[in-house]
């Protein structure tokens, strides 16, 4: 019988576990290397990633390090820290 877990009521703006806030490692954009598509942003599932002056950013306070948006950079540009 497969084991019952509850589902994560918090959203993933509260993640609980894993990565992310609770363990403050969070993905990072190298500037150098972006090309500003934009896939990242449409990708990333708590909004974390805006593009400022055609550059993803990824605010630190509202990244789980899912690894969404590093999966469908073109250019590799994102890494966890």
């Amino acid at each position: 019988m497969p084991e019952f877990r509850k589902p994560n009521k918090n959203g993933p703006d509260k993640a609980v576990g894993g990565a992310g806030r609770n363990t403050g490692a969070y993905m990072c954009v190298d500037q150098d290397l972006c090309v500003g598509c934009a896939a990242c942003q449409a990708e990333c599932p708590s909004g974390a990633v805006s593009m400022i002056e055609d550059r993803a950013s990824i605010n630190p306070g509202r990244c789980t390090a899912c690894g969404a948006c590093r999966d469908v950079c073109p250019m590799a540009a994102i890494h966890a820290v």
